[in-house]
């Protein structure tokens, strides 16, 4: 496969690309020393999460797979994790507070 350029050598074309590639990158650096830990992308794993919640890994499977989606799991390759952010938003709820209650 060719591709034919006009008005620019395949040097320069390079260099823009290179240019824009760098730009990018330091967008993204600049993005995560501003926001170096964002809690949706923080991802506990089964056992994190169940001392957190302080439930068991039976209960917390439970949760997971439920028609009400207690807490909602994620299969990232063959591995089950738990984003920080729900975790968080579930022990402030009522409703883990009702089943804390339970105990």
């Amino acid at each position: 496969m060719s591709i034919f350029l006009q008005g620019i050598t395949e040097d320069e074309f390079k260099s823009i690309i290179s240019d824009c590639f760098k730009q990018e990158i330091q967008t993204l650096i600049k993005e995560q020393k501003e926001n170096p830990t964002q809690k949706s992308s923080i991802l506990l794993s089964r056992k994190e999460t169940a001392q957190k919640l302080g439930v068991s890994l039976v209960t917390l499977h439970a949760w997971s797979n439920s028609e009400k989606k207690i807490l909602p799991s994620y299969l990232i390759g063959t591995r089950v994790r738990y984003k920080l952010e729900d975790i968080e938003n579930l022990l402030s709820s009522p409703r883990y507070k009702s089943f804390q209650n339970v105990k």
